[in-house]
Formats: C-alpha cells, sequence, structure tokens
C-alpha cells in the first residue's frame, strides 16, 4: 500500500470513530474504489520531471510511478475545483457531474479533506505548484479565476491518441491516432532522425525510450519533435502536457524521467502487461514472435518478462451511495444539479 493509499484508509477510520460509526477496515475502503482500466490497453508513456518539493517524494525507485501514486488525488482535486465539481466538501468525478441520470447507483466523489489532511491547505499547495519549474500544466498567462493547475509534474500518454485511462476524459476522435507512426514520421520528415542514432533499421520513436533518465541536453531534440507532434493534433490535453513538460525540464535545466509501459489487458482484477524489448520497450505479444533484431531498436537486445499487477482503479474516487448513503448521495447530487441550472 502507498503512503498516500495508508494515509487516506487512516483519516477515513478516524473520521468513522468520531462520527460515531463503526470503523472501516483498509479493504472495505479499497471495495468503494472503482475500476479504471478495464481490456486491452495500448503502449503508454509514464514520466515525471525530477524537481524537490514539499508534495512528493522525489527519492523513489521509478520516479513517474511514484510521483503519480503521491499526487494524483491532488491533480484530481485541483480539475474538480477549476472544473466547478466541487460541492459540500466532496468532489465529484467528471462523468458524475455531466451525467444528467437521476441514477445514485455508480456516482463517483472523494472527500477534499482526504487531499487537504495529507498536503494542506489550498493556499499553501498553490504556494508550492504555482512557482515550481517542474508544473507543466502552468500556462503561459497568469492564472485567473478559478484555476488552481496543481501537480502539473507528471503524466500518462498512450500511443493511441484515441485512447485516455481516465473513463471520463472525452477525447476528440483523432483521424490518425497511431502517435508512434506520427513521431516517426515527423523525424523522417524533418531531417531529425539522425539526432537519435541508433541502427538503420531501428525506429526514431524507440530511441528516446532507451535511457529512464534524460537530461536536458538530451531533452532538446526531443522536445522539437514532441513539440511539432502536439501542433499537428492540437486539442489533446495529454500530448500538450508532455510537450510542455519536456520544454520546461529543457529551459530549468531539470532532468525527466520517462518509461514506455507495454501493451497489455485488464480483466478487472489484475492488469497484464506484454513481455518487452529490455533497451527500448517495444513490446511482443502473446500470439506475436520477434525477429533476432528488435523492430524498434534495431538491436538484439532480449526480451523481458511480462508483468502483472492490480488493475488501476479509480481513486482517489469513492462510490458515494457506499459512504452517503443512497439518500445522502441523492441529496448532494440534487444541490449540484441544482446549483448548476
Amino acid at each position: 500500500m502507498s503512503v498516500f493509499a495508508y494515509c487516506c484508509v487512516r483519516l477515513w477510520r478516524d473520521k468513522c470513530r468520531t462520527a460515531g460509526r463503526s470503523s472501516v477496515s483498509g479493504t472495505e475502503l479499497n471495495m468503494k474504489r472503482s475500476v479504471a482500466v478495464l481490456g486491452a490497453t495500448p503502449a503508454f508513456i509514464r514520466w515525471a520531471v525530477e524537481y524537490s518539493c514539499d508534495l512528493r517524494d522525489v527519492d523513489v525507485p521509478n520516479l513517474a510511478d511514484g510521483t503519480f501514486r503521491q499526487l494524483r488525488s491532488l491533480r484530481e482535486l485541483s480539475a474538480g475545483i477549476e472544473e466547478g465539481r466541487v460541492i459540500d466538501g466532496f468532489c465529484l468525478s467528471a462523468d458524475t457531474a455531466s451525467s444528467d441520470s437521476s441514477a445514485i447507483t455508480g456516482a463517483l466523489g472523494f472527500p477534499t479533506d482526504e487531499v487537504f489532511d495529507v498536503f494542506g491547505d489550498a493556499g499553501s499547495i498553490s504556494a508550492s505548484c504555482h512557482h515550481c519549474p517542474a508544473n507543466s500544466a502552468l500556462p503561459e498567462v497568469p492564472l485567473v479565476g478559478h484555476q488552481t493547475r496543481w501537480a502539473g509534474c507528471f503524466g500518462w500518454l498512450a500511443t493511441d491518441l484515441n485512447y485516455s485511462f481516465d473513463p471520463s476524459v472525452k477525447l476528440v476522435t483523432n483521424a490518425r491516432p497511431n502517435l508512434i507512426a506520427r513521431i516517426n514520421e515527423i523525424c523522417r520528415r524533418d531531417s531529425l532522425a539522425a539526432d537519435f542514432g541508433g541502427p538503420t533499421k531501428s525506429q526514431p520513436f524507440y530511441s528516446f525510450w532507451q535511457h529512464r533518465w534524460l537530461e536536458p541536453d538530451v531533452l532538446e531534440p526531443m522536445t522539437r519533435v514532441f513539440e511539432l507532434a502536439a501542433r499537428e493534433v492540437q486539442s489533446h490535453q495529454e500530448l500538450t502536457l508532455f510537450a510542455a513538460a519536456c520544454r520546461r525540464a529543457v529551459e530549468s535545466q531539470l532532468r525527466m524521467f520517462v518509461e514506455l509501459v507495454p501493451r497489455g489487458f485488464s480483466d478487472g482484477i489484475h492488469w497484464r502487461r506484454n513481455p518487452s524489448c529490455m533497451r527500448c520497450g517495444l513490446d511482443v505479444a502473446p500470439d506475436e514472435e520477434r525477429s533476432h533484431l528488435c523492430p524498434g531498436c534495431g538491436t538484439d537486445s532480449p526480451v523481458g518478462n511480462s508483468r502483472k499487477s492490480k488493475v488501476l482503479g479509480r481513486r482517489p474516487y469513492l462510490q458515494l451511495e457506499k459512504i452517503l448513503s443512497t439518500t445522502g448521495t441523492e441529496e448532494l447530487l440534487t444541490r449540484y444539479r441544482d446549483g448548476r441550472s
């Protein structure tokens, strides 16, 4: 269990005791969480910009995964505040907030105190995030209105641009969703392929992920490529954020942690990822065969083992009906919808 998950369980137990209810076990709390990943998943890039601050621990084996686990709830609350989804101390999920259905079952939200109790109040969080050189979510112009833009130092970018790991995100359908093919095309079209070296049979896209830690000088050509891709695609939040993160890392002379996670499949309980090249991350599905040379990096680097983990959930979102009761959830959603009208 992560540090944040442990804190949430502990805080929830304390609240239950204070309210005179029976203690809720960690298992019961987890059962109130919902599954986010189900079915086939594309390969994706997970990344984080290294910068020490009071909100996260950067001394972890995998900075992208560690930052995601530590700051995921803060990112969700930030989006909830900006989108007006916070009411009576609860942050509603985007799909719950946008639904006009009267159905209570499946409504998701979380107590905002879960986040503030761990990270501090809104003022102290803003003081850290709004002056952070690693925060790639900050706009070029001053923040306005309810913009919080907290925890913009990490992210996930699927290689299928029509796919999102957040089921509440409604992506604009892209006619050319293959990010790998797009990056390869940009590199070859703009004569940038030579900048990334590698054997003749290698693909430029896979040259980026051969090292997990990228120094600013290495990030410079990579930044140009992904900025071009972001301009071509337009309105793709995750691609735009990744390109901005590369640029901020270069300009602030910060290291960036990147990892290409292979394709996989979630059955709702376990998430299994395909074996992949130990050099570049190109994966091989169970029904596929790889030649002697890797089609990604063009080397004879061996294929590693497949990986399995518990399926990704919708944390920090909870099923509201199970923590507020059916009546309490109905009243909360009614107040929210009445406030929107």
